[in-house]
């Protein structure tokens, strides 16, 4: 009897990802993948050509997405792969008045594109005190997570902002002390308002599990995200994700 209550269990879990989850309700990931092929005619998708969701100024409380202008207090979904980069931006947020692109970039934390381009580690704007409160860097590390949303087909890119990377890494570490990792859970992403040492009001990613998926969904999910690798993320425009990275 407790085997079959199990089990029973174990389908309505699978049900429930099917139902909010449109790639799990294809006859197989193969079949659903074939299908958006077809439907590309051809093209390639990249992170480009994604949905983005990024934290705002001032300490807001939700997501901002784009293209539009929607915004969402949650994000549910799993997350298919993520990737970490740095951006510079010569002058500020104030100065510029945000919405530019950075002055230098990197996609993969060892050589930046740009001025002052480089190799990262001997940057002197990738030090800490090099920003303008004098506390953490002016080269901003960031990372961006591909995270397929309820309801959704193609992954968002979430910006995880440098003031949440701790949060983004201890929630991982925490999975992994239970032998899980964001791609075995479906997790929901929201947003806290804080105050930095200065007093400037900005928001902090807050993770939480919804549940764990099963070893289909797990199978299922993995073979999805391989239709979208190698992920690359765009560059990011100044101010669109507040706070920086401040020493512990």
């Amino acid at each position: 009897m407790a085997k079959d209550k199990e089990t029973s269990q174990e389908n309505a879990l699978v049900l429930r990802g099917a139902d909010a989850y449109p790639v799990l309700q294809a006859e197989s990931v193969e079949s659903f993948i074939v299908d958006l092929r077809d439907s590309l005619d051809g093209e390639t998708v990249n992170a480009f050509d994604l949905p983005r969701a990024n934290v705002g100024s001032g300490g807001a409380t939700q997501w901002q997405l784009q293209p539009g202008d929607e915004s969402e207090k949650e994000l549910v979904g799993v997350v298919l792969g993520e990737h970490a980069s740095r951006s510079y931006w010569k002058e500020g947020i104030e100065v510029s008045g945000g919405g530019t692109p950075p002055d230098c970039i990197s996609l993969d934390l060892v050589r930046g594109e740009g001025a002052p381009g480089g190799v990262c580690a001997e940057c002197p704007f990738n030090q800490w005190g090099s920003d303008e409160n004098g506390s953490g860097k002016a080269c901003q590390e960031m990372r961006t997570l591909f995270f397929l949303r309820q309801g959704e087909i193609l992954p968002t890119a979430v910006k995880i902002p440098p003031s949440s990377l701790k949060v983004w890494k201890h929630a991982k570490l925490g999975l992994l002390n239970k032998r899980l990792s964001p791609r075995k859970v479906e997790l929901a992403l929201t947003l806290t308002k804080e105050k930095s040492k200065a007093g400037i009001a900005y928001a902090r990613v807050k993770v939480d599990v919804v549940r764990k998926l099963d070893d289909g969904e797990v199978q299922a999910f993995e073979s999805y995200r391989k239709f979208f690798e190698p992920p690359k993320p765009p560059a990011v425009e100044n101010g669109a994700e507040g706070g920086s990275t401040e020493a512990a």
